[in-house]
Parts: structure tokens; sequence; C-alpha cells
């Protein structure tokens, strides 16, 4: 019975020479991710819920413009809400782009193993054990 290969054996088979690259964009990609959290964390945890939920259906304009709005005709605890609205907007945002950015540098990484793995196996006409247990394993959900 043929074993399964640990994380590293099973990354360095899937991304081939780009195995490096990918891990630190992933890392680089994940610490992003923890950071934005734990803004919109804080964020979350100081807003008020139903404030926001009625400048959200009353004033959405507020939200999504870049002009400053009429500090004369808002109350501060609406110009509070939101500036921490526009935030949070802005952090979902940047949340699906790096999300999108580790996607991106994972399926470069296998397209660059695939493509090393196709090459051994054109040359020698076996497949390499770990690429396959690799790519099976990962394929599962």
């Amino acid at each position: 019975m043929p074993s399964i290969p640990d994380d590293g054996t099973m990354d360095a088979a899937l991304y081939g020479s780009a195995h490096i690259e990918t891990a630190l964009a992933r890392e680089d990609g994940e610490r992003l991710l923890d950071v934005m959290g734990s803004r919109m964390d804080a964020l979350l945890s100081r807003m008020d819920v139903e404030l926001a939920s009625v400048v959200m259906e009353e004033a959405p304009g507020l939200v999504y413009s870049d002009e400053e709005p009429d500090m004369v005709a808002w109350p501060g605890d609406v110009l509070s809400t939101v500036r921490d609205l526009r935030e949070l907007a802005r952090l979902t945002l940047a949340l699906d782009i790096v999300a999108s950015w580790i996607s991106k540098a994972d399926h470069r990484g296998r397209l660059i193993g695939l493509g090393e793995h196709s090459a051994r196996v054109t040359l020698s006409g076996d497949a390499d054990a770990n690429y396959k247990a690799a790519v099976l394993r990962r394929s599962m959900p």
C-alpha cells in the first residue's frame, strides 16, 4: 500500500519548481486575510448594528460615495457609522481580492507542477508516485 505524502512533500510534488514561491504567496495572503479579518471584527464589535442597518436602508449613498458627508446635515453617530461602514465595505472588497490572489497563486503553481510532471512522464513513461498521491489527496473534499 503506497504511503500518503506529508504536506510539504505533497506541495513540492504538486507545484514543482514553483513550490516555494507558491507557498510564500499563500502565506502572505493568509497573513493579510488575518489582519483584515481582525480589523473587520474590531469594526463590527464597536458598531451600532441598528443604526448601521438604518443608514444602509435609508442612505446607502453615504456609504458608497467617495465624498465626505455633510458634517452639519448628519449627527455625529451617523457620521461615525458611515465611516465604519465605508471601511467595512473596503475591507470586504480587499478580502475578496486577496482570496483571489491566493487562488491564482495556487492555480499558477499547480499548472507549473503539472507541466513539469507531464515532461517527466513523457520522458520516463512512468507517473511519479508522490505526484499521483498528492493529486488524489488534494482533489478529495
